[in-house]
């Protein structure tokens, strides 16, 4: 009998260490995920967006989502500006439409505790009513589409 001890001991210790190793691996596995991808809920709907810093510069307009891992301190925000970038609304869970300017670089943003930046494409600043092009009564006159821009 105490030669099996050794042998089902082992087994155990094995279990355990593989039950182990498949909790780690999938906390890492939803924390990477969870990291990978910001989710914003606007009037026009739901939009996922990566964690990467994409910087479009059109000259005209520059409005992007800028998404922080946390609500950055003024101080953050202040060095922000300093780079050409203007917060101009916040956007709940932890983002903000900014115009940024020409003369910004990715590297500017780095260490601020950004995880995205991401243009706002023109079907986003759209209102549902418009996307659809399924308009409520009131908005005819005349048999004619009014709409205030």
């Amino acid at each position: 009998m105490n030669n099996h001890f050794p042998v089902v001991f082992l087994q155990k210790k094995i279990i355990i260490m593989k039950k182990s190793i498949l909790i780690y691996l999938f906390i890492l596995f939803c924390t990477s995920s969870y990291a990978q991808k910001s989710t914003l809920l606007l009037k026009s709907g739901t939009i996922e967006l990566e964690s990467n810093i994409e910087l479009v510069k059109d000259h005209n307009l520059n409005y992007h989502f800028m998404v922080f891992s946390d609500i950055p301190s003024n101080q953050i925000k202040e060095k922000i500006n300093s780079f050409g970038v203007e917060f101009l609304e916040y956007i709940p869970s932890l983002a903000y439409v900014v115009s940024i300017s020409d003369a910004i670089r990715k590297s500017d943003l780095s260490n601020l505790g950004i995880i995205s930046v991401t243009p706002i494409k023109p079907q986003i600043k759209l209102d549902p009513k418009l996307q659809n092009n399924r308009y409520p009564d009131w908005a005819y006159n005349n048999n004619m589409l009014s709409v205030k821009v």
